[in-house]
């Protein structure tokens, strides 16, 4: 893999989970994300009326597909 000057090699767990708190998400509870340069997206375990995941259907984890678009200026 090629090397960005200025680019991480890694990043920490705690630094991810500081992002998503920051985007008001428990990283507890996401199963995926992607940030792209108009939106991020998120796959989030979705949770019954006691907090906790289920299943649909074919007995698969449920999730919720969160989408954040990204604004320029101004506040979001």
């Amino acid at each position: 893999m090629r090397t960005i000057t200025g680019v991480p090699e890694s990043v920490t767990y705690e630094q991810v989970a500081e992002f998503l708190h920051a985007l008001g998400m428990d990283p507890q509870h996401v199963r995926e994300f992607r940030v792209h340069p108009k939106a991020i997206e998120a796959e989030v375990y979705a949770l019954d009326e006691n907090g906790r995941r289920y299943a649909r259907g074919n007995a698969e984890v449920a999730v919720d597909t969160v989408h954040i678009p990204i604004v320029r200026g101004g506040t979001a």
